[in-house]
């Protein structure tokens, strides 16, 4: 039985990767050092496309750099709304002219209607005619990320 076991789990030893997808997985970290480019939004991407880290590509970086790729994905974050003491644990949904907010009942935010939005850190304060929104994300490129699409977006 010993000996079976032993055999079922040679199967299991990990492939080394080929000269092709090292050299690509290479040249993907220097452009990754060279644009300082977070690991954790990197990620987030990759995992978007179902892609493993270690199949990391030029192009793919590329794409991450050039695209509004955080567009149509849930972004975790909590919610505040006008400073109520009670945060709110949701997703934060952009769409090209909309935020909402997932809940039992969807907030939804058109982006012209955006006043003013403010970045401190990884939070993000939202302000619109008769309600603000605070919203907080566990890293602050995200944050970032999220108020520079707002902020862009919003004066349109």
């Amino acid at each position: 039985m010993f000996n079976r076991f032993r055999r079922k789990n040679s199967n299991l030893m990990v492939k080394k990767p080929s000269e092709e997808v090292l050299k690509a997985h290479n040249d993907a970290e220097i452009i990754i050092k060279e644009n300082n480019i977070d690991r954790f939004l990197l990620s987030m991407f990759m995992d978007e496309k179902g892609i493993n880290k270690f199949n990391t590509t030029p192009e793919l970086v590329n794409e991450f750099l050039t695209s509004d790729w955080f567009l149509n994905i849930d972004l975790k974050c909590l919610l505040q709304i006008d400073n109520e003491s009670k945060r709110i644990r949701t997703n934060a949904y952009l769409t090209e002219k909309e935020l909402i907010f997932k809940e039992k009942a969807d907030i939804i935010i058109n982006l012209t209607n955006i006043i003013d939005c403010r970045l401190d850190e990884k939070k993000v304060d939202i302000i619109c005619d008769d309600v603000s929104y605070k919203v907080m994300f566990v890293n602050k490129n995200l944050a970032k990320l999220f108020f520079d699409y707002l902020s862009k977006n919003s004066k349109e």
